[in-house]
């Protein structure tokens, strides 16, 4: 549990860092959420969990810049697949070997009231036994510009 605190507590200074150097001709701002990863019952089926969004408090209009995440499995076999997306719009970035990270999503015009999701899957063949992958507790924060 302590490593987990200080890969969190090293998300969010790096959070932080960010913000800071966001260009100050746009407010920007961040909010952070959480959701506990998927848990995966059988191979080959894709599986999803939402972080929420806040209901109040975020400025409008304002788009979605980047994600700071981390995930965690109980246990990382082989096949396992990780993505981070943005609502169900199809805009996902492979963050399989990547628990602790952020993705770039200034790019795409995307409204900061879109759910982000985590989708997880783990492929194989569908001979043996399989036994249920538990997910434990994934954080994000959402940096965000102001339009």
């Amino acid at each position: 549990m302590d490593m987990k605190r200080n890969l969190f507590s090293i998300v969010f200074a790096l959070a932080a860092a960010v913000l800071l150097a966001h260009d100050a001709s746009a407010a920007s701002g961040g909010y952070g959420t959480e959701t506990v990863v998927p848990t995966i019952h059988s191979r080959n089926k894709l599986y999803y969990s939402e972080y929420p969004v806040p209901k109040n408090g975020l400025p409008h209009p304002s788009k979605i810049t980047e994600v700071i995440y981390q995930w965690s499995y109980k246990s990382r076999p082989a096949g396992l697949q990780v993505w981070l997306c943005v609502g169900n719009t199809g805009i996902c970035e492979n963050v399989t070997n990547r628990p602790v990270g952020r993705v770039d999503f200034s790019a795409y015009d995307l409204p900061l009231t879109m759910p982000i999701r985590i989708y997880a899957r783990l492929n194989g063949s569908s001979y043996g036994s399989m036994y249920t992958l538990y997910g434990s507790m994934s954080e994000i924060i959402v940096c965000f510009d102001t339009l």
